[in-house]
């Protein structure tokens, strides 16, 4: 007996929230077709042949295939902490999808596919509210842009085979794509036909090749004796797709994490955005930055107190909390006005640092950053990024082999025995940037 697999499934495909499955599997498609175009060199047909050739890359594809989540976290800086919270909405209700739909791979009862469909529907009915919460976040997802709702179908998770399996070519969403993408979620279509003919086809072909050649006879093959192994595998698809969309939030924010802890520090549009909020005169310098127009030791290569006035202040950062200089701020004013020659003064900071620092920290780093002044004009600023060390950093006195231990108290500089300042460093087991989860809170919720 022959299915009519359109009836079967006409109940799933006119259930409200079945079709919203595949309005975010539609949606996601299509700006994975988007990512296609920008990131291939797109071929053409030369006298109707198909170019078999390798395919080429863009820069684009070059710069974001295989790290499409690391690059969209690093382009939406502006927008961190509203993706924070988006994320870290969505993330227990893509658990329970994960879950409640693993549970019912392994616990189904059914025996005919009606009874399967009939499950699907009644999975779906009540996890309800958590579809709608996905469908949301995809729907907030596409509104940012539109390559966006990419970050829940790329490598890693989802395998080149499993994204393969689950794509479709297409340009935009229309109601016969929304059945057919609701179809390729709920695991009842699998490469362009129902997955029990699939199945059964590949059962019986695996039967021809055993059978004798001469045979004659009907296959024993049908739909009822396909239908145990299809049943899995409809469940099971069923089950990947919610923990690949899941493992694809959590990789975000492992990203997000990752980024915000240490290479958001160097990211130009954080640091002008924590400029700006910290530059107004009611924002007073604490014990994590401290901006200032300039450091004495640059102008007189023979004033050594200034030298020494310059390593005690990162040192003092590094015995404390980590922090970040920005120097290029009129502090009175509370103006940006750029550090002249930073090609120079960058090298020359290394080297005081070199000189007076004991042990040196590794991860110090010192760049410039270019900024905006009053008038619009472009020009420099210096960022020294200092980490929280894991070991007592010294200062070695000008004269009489003396060192000293400074540490970042609020917004100035006090002196402490080495011990001291050991017994605060225990419990670190690395040099770190943590304190830039504080910062990070200041930009994105003030």
């Amino acid at each position: 007996m022959e299915y009519n697999f359109a009836s079967y499934h006409e109940p799933l495909l006119k259930f409200e929230h079945a079709l919203k499955l595949g309005k975010i599997h539609c949606t996601i498609l299509v700006a994975d077709n988007v990512y296609e175009k920008r990131s291939r060199v797109q071929k053409t047909e030369k006298n109707g042949e198909f170019d078999l050739s390798p395919v080429e890359l863009t820069l684009f594809g070059e710069e974001t295939l295989g790290h499409f989540i690391k690059w969209w976290v690093r382009t939406k800086v502006g927008l961190l902490g509203l993706i924070i919270k988006k994320t870290q909405e969505v993330l227990p209700y893509l658990d329970n999808l994960k879950h409640a739909s693993v549970k019912l791979s392994q616990s189904s009862r059914a025996s005919e596919y009606e009874d399967l469909i009939n499950e699907l529907k009644v999975f779906i009915e009540k996890h309800a509210e958590d579809i709608d919460v996905l469908y949301n976040f995809v729907l907030w997802l596409n509104g940012l842009d539109e390559l966006s709702p990419c970050i829940l179908f790329t490598h890693p998770p989802w395998s080149a085979t499993q994204l393969s399996d689950r794509y479709l070519k297409i340009e935009e969403c229309s109601e016969a794509l929304f059945r057919v993408c609701t179809e390729i979620v709920s695991g009842i279509r699998w490469h362009g036909m129902p997955t029990l003919a699939y199945v059964r086809n590949d059962i019986e072909s695996d039967w021809a090749e055993s059978v004798d050649p001469e045979y004659m006879g009907p296959s024993p093959i049908t739909y009822k004796t396909a239908f145990p192994q299809a049943s899995r595998k409809i469940l099971g698809e069923f089950a990947l797709y919610f923990q690949k969309i899941r493992d694809s939030v959590e990789l975000v924010q492992s990203e997000l994490l990752s980024f915000s802890k240490e290479e958001i520090l160097r990211n130009e549009e954080f640091l002008k955005l924590f400029i700006s909020k910290v530059i107004p005169k009611y924002r007073l310098e604490n014990e994590l930055w401290d901006l200032k127009e300039t450091f004495s030791a640059w102008h007189n290569d023979k004033f050594e107190e200034g030298k020494l006035d310059f390593a005690c202040n990162v040192a003092s950062y590094a015995n404390s909390k980590g922090g970040l200089l920005i120097i290029g701020i009129d502090d009175k004013n509370r103006e940006i006005v750029g550090v002249d020659q930073p090609e120079m003064k960058i090298p020359q900071s290394r080297s005081i640092l070199e000189r007076f620092l004991e042990p040196l920290p590794s991860s110090i780093e010192i760049f410039s950053l270019p900024a905006s002044d009053k008038h619009g004009k472009i020009v420099n600023c210096i960022v020294i990024k200092i980490p929280q060390t894991k070991e007592v950093i010294e200062v070695k006195e000008i004269s009489g082999g003396g060192r000293k231990v400074p540490v970042r108290v609020d917004d100035g500089i006090q002196y402490k025995s080495y011990r001291e300042v050991q017994e605060m460093k225990k419990g670190i087991s690395e040099d770190n940037f943590v304190f830039s989860k504080e910062l990070s809170n200041l930009v994105y919720s003030t």
